[in-house]
């Protein structure tokens, strides 16, 4: 994942609002300030994130919006990484291996573009855009009303 962002609109316009979750090339913006993080791979090809509920849009319809980039995993640079910001550690972490996690530093920057190598990838279709929604994001001091089964963030069909 090279950028993430929460909009309340299903398509991208330049004066939309947005909320920022992932930026500067795979830079998990949103573990600075609350919970949220990569989780371990159970497969290489595979990312998956724990992004805590946020009050951005709040009881309207949230679209996640990402610019997607397939790499390998074992061939890491400022442009392809996943990286979290581990507060107990007050640090950058790199989610595919932590004792790298210096490719990580520029997340508090500026990360380097692509390579000429990245290029080609783009060109040879490696890059896709993705949006999840919408979802519904509730104030859990106001969900009374509902089961304590129920979640903060409802996928709606």
């Amino acid at each position: 994942m090279e950028e993430c962002v929460a909009a309340t609109t299903p398509e991208l316009q330049a004066n939309s609002n947005v909320y920022p979750i992932i930026t500067n090339k795979g830079c998990l913006l949103d573990s600075e300030k609350g919970n949220s993080m990569f989780l371990q791979r159970y497969h290489s090809s595979a990312i998956t994130l724990y992004l805590q509920s946020f009050k951005f849009g709040l009881g309207e319809e949230v679209y996640i919006h990402c610019k997607l980039l397939a790499w390998d995993p074992e061939v890491l640079s400022e442009s392809k990484k996943a990286c979290h910001y581990v507060k107990e550690n007050e640090r950058w972490e790199l989610l595919d291996d932590p004792m790298q996690s210096s490719i990580c530093d520029c997340c508090s920057r500026t990360c380097n573009t692509c390579s000429k190598r990245g290029d080609e990838w783009e060109s040879n279709g490696f890059r896709h855009t993705s949006v999840l929604g919408p979802l519904i994001i509730m104030d859990p001091s106001q969900q009374n009303t509902h089961n304590a089964s129920d979640v903060s963030i409802a996928d709606q069909d």
